[in-house]
């Protein structure tokens, strides 16, 4: 059965990020041919007949010639992007780790719309203790600038470098985990201050929301126990409430915490939802998937046996939703 297009924009952008960082061999390009193009089927609503469009991609550029300014750039396993000096452009945030290290490589992004070049000369290393497995950026301490924060399999901390808004950082800031790293989400949850929440799976089952404010990620705004360890987390509006939810895999099932205003008098108490999916998820990824549903987030969760699942607001079944075939095996897929 055909993938809605604005699935396979999301998959497509997750498989290009897996070739920059080396996880998916290709078979070699048919010079001889006149362009590539990927034949990607048209959006319909459960049409059985959609249009046919397509999908061009660029050359693929390298980074090499960038590489020479940066001290051991090591192999990159994670990538995140955010505006780290504020010209408008956004920057791309590499970790990296080779025999000499763990690391962060910044390559700044070039503001110049006229350019064909994405990035700039003259990025910046930033060496970390521990494997930059996930990476994520955001405003976490209310200066309104972009923050890094970074987490790694080989390490129990997670590690915080608060940005200033030229591209430089302050001394990196270790926060300490009860556990082992096993996902990571940053967005804003709850009602929208400013400030972002950095969320952590961990081996032991638990989850901790880290409640960005002025003082950094110094508040654990919740603490909830799974029945396994979280393998996806996704942030979004899920519900019909306009504070954002939190969604996450635990164990093959889809968890759900149902977002709350933080301002509101009383004390809050977590509002969560467990939905028995009926097989083994194993990831997930929130979009508006259909055209003409007033831009509601449908959920897409990924089988174990490689099939695509599509979930209304708050885990609801779609009524007749059809399920799409992947490819994919268990493993294959993280973060889409």
């Amino acid at each position: 059965m055909n993938l809605p297009r604005r699935i396979v924009r999301t998959m497509v952008g997750s498989i290009l990020i897996a070739i920059l960082l080396g996880g998916i061999n290709l078979k070699p390009f048919d010079s001889s041919a006149a362009s590539a193009r990927a034949y990607i089927p048209g959006p319909a609503r459960y049409d059985p007949n959609p249009p046919q469009s397509w999908v061009n991609l660029g050359a693929v550029q390298s980074l090499n010639h960038l590489d020479a300014g940066l001290a051991g750039t090591g192999a990159a396993i994670s990538l995140a992007a955010a505006d780290l000096d504020a010209d408008g452009a956004l920057d791309l945030i590499s970790g990296t780790s080779d025999a000499s290290g763990s690391k962060l490589m910044i390559y700044p992004g070039n503001p110049d719309r006229n350019s064909d070049v994405p990035f700039l000369e003259g990025g910046q290393t930033i060496p970390l203790a521990h494997t930059p497995t996930w990476l994520g950026s955001g405003d976490f301490d209310a200066d309104g600038y972009y923050d890094i924060v970074a987490a790694g399999l080989d390490a129990l901390q997670l590690t915080y470098l608060p940005g200033n808004g030229a591209g430089g950082f302050g001394n990196p800031q270790a926060i300490p985990l009860p556990g082992r790293v096993t996902a990571l989400a940053v967005g804003e949850l709850d009602r929208q201050d400013g400030p972002e929440e950095v969320v952590v799976g961990l081996d032991n089952g638990q989850l901790l929301v880290y409640a960005g404010s002025p003082d950094g990620l110094s508040e654990v705004r919740y603490k909830l126990n799974l029945t396994a360890p979280a393998s996806a987390l996704v942030i979004g509006q899920l519900d019909n409430n306009y504070p954002f939810d939190l969604a996450w895999v635990s164990g093959g099932r889809l968890g759900i915490l149902h977002g709350q205003d933080q301002f509101a008098s009383g004390q809050m108490q977590p509002q969560v939802e467990t939905v028995d999916l009926g097989f083994n998820a194993t990831d997930l990824a929130l979009g508006d998937f259909f055209a003409g549903d007033s831009q509601i987030l449908e959920i897409a969760v990924l089988s174990n046996t490689g099939d695509l699942h599509l979930y209304g607001p708050g885990g609801q079944a779609l009524p007749g939703a059809p399920s799409y075939s992947t490819g994919l095996a268990a493993g294959d897929g993280s973060g889409i």
